[in-house]
C-alpha cells in the first residue's frame, strides 16, 4: 500500500535550497518514492502559517518512507 510524505518547507536560504532540492530528489528516487507535487501560493482553509511550499511524496509502502528518512542520502 502507498505511503505519502507530506511537508512543508520555509526556505531561509535560498542557494542552500537549491542544492537540497537536487540532492533530495535524488535520494527520494533512491528509495523507490515519486515527487507527486510541490507547489507554493497555498489557500490555507484551517490554522497557521500559511506555508511557503508544500510537496507531497509518494513511496512504495512506508517502510520505504520510513528508509528514506533515516537515510543517510536524506
Amino acid at each position: 500500500m502507498p505511503a505519502y510524505v507530506l511537508g512543508e518547507l520555509y526556505v531561509t536560504d535560498t542557494a542552500q535550497f537549491d542544492t537540497y532540492r537536487t540532492q533530495g530528489a535524488a535520494s527520494i528516487a533512491q528509495y523507490g518514492g515519486r515527487m507527486l507535487a510541490a507547489g507554493g501560493n497555498a489557500e490555507l482553509l484551517d490554522g497557521n502559517p500559511v506555508p511557503e511550499l508544500s510537496i507531497i511524496i509518494e513511496f512504495p509502502d512506508a517502510a520505504a518512507a520510513r528508509r528514506w528518512y533515516g537515510s543517510p542520502e536524506y
